[in-house]
């Protein structure tokens, strides 16, 4: 989570919440996807683009 906070400027929910969508849409188990985050800094590309939409910056209003 530490490394998507500092990456993307984001609190520890939204970090959560797209390792925990990332994990879905994927199939894969969470501590897996959170292992290939540390091992790598860098989430993989994915065939589902709702993860992508989530680091996407919040527009300001």
């Amino acid at each position: 989570m530490g490394i998507l906070m500092e990456r993307f400027d984001l609190d520890g929910d939204r970090a959560f919440t797209i390792l925990k969508r990332y994990s879905q849409d994927n199939n894969r188990k969470l501590r897996d996807v959170a292992q290939q985050l540390i091992d790598t800094r860098k989430l993989p590309a994915n065939q589902n683009s709702s993860t992508n939409r989530l680091l996407a910056p919040e527009p300001v209003v």
